[in-house]
């Protein structure tokens, strides 16, 4: 069956077939087979016929999960928890490390936070190509090692001086390396090992409450070993620190022995039929690169090649079908998969063609492509930077505001100390916050967008309060009701933040999906957030030592502003659910996410 202006390159329906609901989309053949059985590539001949007749291709088994799937969260929230406390080490027993080492000045340990921050910058895009070449199970060996590397090297017994001051800087430049992975990982991680009711808590555990709960454990880890007494001598103080490193050696080592146990690439079987589709796609492309192009093969095959999946008890599953020539009927060697529908009408499930991958990397979102054929949907690349402009943007101001919340408290009277409740409250919130929406979310799919908007929206609101509030805008209130409302919004405005940031990485899957490699997507938006940290922390060390620091928490509302802004105009389309759902892509998801917006 053809279609005269081309097939659409995304494995999905066109938003343009007219279908009366999304519950009639299965036909009067398929009433007859299991129905819990998933719309994945059926017959679009009769139901009868030959079983061999290579027309029809049977339907995949039920996907299902493994209980192994918590394991591998746990690895990675083990490494992205222990890469983050052993970057947060300095800052919390800064006494004791002063007198450990009398050559460390505060701008010393500035430039050591910095360089990893640098190292995270510049090593970003030779992490995307790693992960392109090596897969999943590789690239979280390597980041786990060089984490571990990273504070081994702090243990070595080296006297104060410049080659210890050397090391220093070394480990947390690993330190920076390693945390390329846990960047943009998380959402791969959810995607490949859990089904689609899990997916958005995964991706808020990878994501937020693993590098939140590193900060804090940092907090905790620091003074209760090192200690944070000025009053010790330098001999005592050393003991108290070393001690320290030792401990989180040991911490990231046993991150690094769960991740060599057991992290393979992806489960055996797919949770999901969008897994499913990445999973055949990744064999096809690592067939091809064994083999080279497909050709016409000795034994008679016509240069077909059919790949099949071995099910339980022998059973085979014919998952793709390629043809290397151009075929009889002018398809020029493209396959195409479709779903019978009510009165003949076809969805398309799946598109592909000899030699044609999706792009990897990110030039494809620069609208960079090798092929016609994976030329992405309309629109579809101004939404995907529109998503990640307007979380990069205010994720990056804020993890730069928070480096500064007890100077932009000053004002209210507030204490250091009570500044550091503030930040562990916030933090605390933020985690709380990303697992009860992303938990809310697996149970109701295709609410991303409304999600984000409302969560992007208060915290947007709570941000405002907390500029007013703290700039004196509220004379009328006491000191007292000032710092409570301080208080209460800046938690609302970490729990909200922080639970929108997985929603956004979501939506860049559903959105590259079939045409990008949502993977590099993500890497992107950390690689642009990290750049606006380092911009914005570059900002605050121009400035001179009396000036205010206000305008931080003004510029921390703009940009919530900003990514709301920027979401809502889009109007989402939920390519991996609608192949997960098997739905028609105009009926998936909440009527406000397809239809609210301008692009």
């Amino acid at each position: 069956m053809t279609d005269d202006s081309g097939p659409d390159p995304s494995p999905l329906l066109a938003d343009d077939v007219a279908e009366p609901s999304p519950t009639e989309t299965i036909s009067e053949e398929l009433v007859g087979q299991s129905a819990n059985e998933p719309l994945w590539a059926t017959t679009n001949g009769d139901d009868g016929g030959d079983d061999d007749d290579e027309s029809r291709l049977p339907s995949p088994p039920h996907h299902r999960t493994t209980p192994a799937r918590w394991f591998i969260l746990l690895s990675y929230f083990l490494l992205a928890m222990f890469q983050n406390m052993t970057f947060n080490t300095y800052s919390p027993i800064y006494p004791a490390v002063s007198k450990a080492f009398p050559s460390w000045t505060p701008s010393f340990l500035d430039w050591s936070v910095n360089t990893s921050n640098i190292a995270y910058l510049l090593f970003i895009y030779p992490a995307s190509l790693m992960y392109e070449r090596w897969d999943v199970r590789q690239i979280t060996l390597f980041a786990a090692t060089m984490v571990f590397i990273g504070a081994a090297a702090r243990c070595v017994p080296v006297s104060d001086g410049p080659l210890q001051l050397g090391i220093t800087i070394a480990s947390m430049v690993l330190n920076g390396i390693g945390a390329t992975w846990m960047g943009f990982g998380g959402p791969v991680i959810a995607e490949r090992w859990f089904p689609v009711e899990e997916r958005t808590l995964a991706t808020a555990l990878c994501a937020i409450v693993a590098p939140f709960s590193g900060t804090a454990v940092g907090f905790v880890l620091g003074p209760l070993f090192a200690g944070s007494d000025a009053a010790l001598d330098e001999k005592a103080a050393r003991m108290r620190v070393d001690r320290l490193f030792w401990a989180e050696a040991a911490l990231c080592l046993t991150a690094l022995v769960c991740c060599v146990a057991y992290f393979p690439d992806r489960p055996e079987h797919p949770p999901s039929e969008a897994a499913a589709a990445c999973a055949e796609r990744k064999r096809q492309k690592v067939r091809r690169e064994e083999t080279g192009a497909l050709s016409a093969s000795s034994d008679g095959s016509n240069g077909e090649e059919e790949i099949f999946d071995v099910q339980e008890e022998g059973e085979e599953r014919l998952l793709y079908h390629d043809a290397a020539a151009a075929s009889s009927d002018g398809s020029n060697g493209e396959e195409e998969i479709f779903d019978v529908q009510e009165e003949g009408e076809e969805r398309l499930l799946y598109h592909d063609a000899e030699g044609d991958d999706i792009p990897a990397g990110v030039k494809v979102y620069f609208g960079f492509s090798d092929s016609s054929l994976s030329a992405p949907p309309a629109g579809a690349i101004a939404k995907y930077w529109a998503m990640c402009l307007g979380i990069a943007f205010p994720l990056g101001v804020s993890q730069g505001w928070g480096s500064v919340l007890y100077s932009v408290l000053a004002p209210l009277g507030a204490t250091e100390g009570q500044a550091a409740i503030l930040g562990f409250a916030s933090t605390s919130a933020g985690c709380f916050g990303a697992l009860a929406v992303g938990a809310a979310l697996g149970q109701c799919t295709g609410r991303l967008k409304a999600a984000s908007v409302s969560c992007m929206a208060i915290a947007a609101v709570s941000f405002l309060l907390f500029s007013a509030d703290a700039s004196g805008y509220f004379p009328f209130l006491s000191s007292d009701v000032a710092a409570g409302l301080a208080f209460v919004t800046c938690v609302i405005a970490g729990a909200t933040f922080s639970a929108s940031v997985p929603l956004y990485f979501e939506l860049m899957f559903e959105n590259s999906h079939g045409w990008a490699d949502a993977g590099a997507g993500v890497m992107m938006s950390s690689f642009l957030s990290a750049t606006v940290q380092i911009a914005f922390t570059a900002a605050l060390a121009l400035q001179g030592p009396g000036e205010s620091t206000l305008w931080t928490s003004w510029a921390a509302a703009g940009s919530a502003i900003l990514g709301c802004v920027a979401l809502l105009g889009v109007r989402v389309e939920y390519r991996r659910l609608s192949v997960d759902q098997g739905t028609a892509l105009s009926w998936t998801g909440c009527r406000f996410d397809r239809e609210f917006g301008c692009y």
